[in-house]
């Protein structure tokens, strides 16, 4: 007797009696196989849904690694075909902050001990990304804030395309 078969007196008849128990017939091997593609599919938009970060927002303020083993606030003023241009303040967390309070960010001077930030930094879209920005929440971009942008403007400035 075939270990892959019932008896055929309890009435179960098929290749495999788990398949037949299964509601599965002889065409497993087509069903297995559209399985591994699913699954092959599935797999391959999960990859790519991962690679694709989420797009930065106007007013946005992300807490962003500056590469340095801190993290800083970077409020997202403009976002063109070429990149996103930030505000980046100067106060710094050891451990990425979830909340803020708006009314505590600063700029600071190039002559402050504690470092400065700046008003208007362009940078690549990957430039961004690579300090793996994570949305605290957004605010609204005053006129005040476009300052530095658009004199970028008007001067043809460019992008930096590096990690800070």
């Amino acid at each position: 007797m075939d270990r892959n078969r019932w008896p055929d007196s309890i009435g179960i008849s098929g290749r495999f009696a788990s398949e037949r128990v299964a509601g599965l017939g002889r065409n497993t091997h087509i069903m297995r196989e559209k399985t591994i593609i699913m699954a092959t599919v599935l797999s391959l938009l999960l990859l790519f849904g991962c690679v694709n970060a989420p797009q930065p927002q106007i007013g946005g303020l992300y807490s962003v690694d500056d590469g340095e083993g801190w993290f800083r606030i970077a409020k997202v003023l403009v976002i063109d075909k070429q990149g996103v241009h930030v505000r980046l303040f100067k106060n710094r967390w050891k451990d990425r902050p979830i909340s803020v309070d708006v009314s505590t960010l600063s700029l600071g001077t190039i002559h402050d001990k504690d470092g400065f930030g700046m008003g208007h930094l362009p940078l690549t879209k990957s430039a961004f990304q690579a300090w793996r920005p994570v949305l605290i929440k957004i605010t609204n971009v005053a006129d005040s804030e476009l300052d530095g942008y658009k004199e970028w403007l008007r001067s043809g400035g460019g992008y930096f395309g590096q990690e800070i």
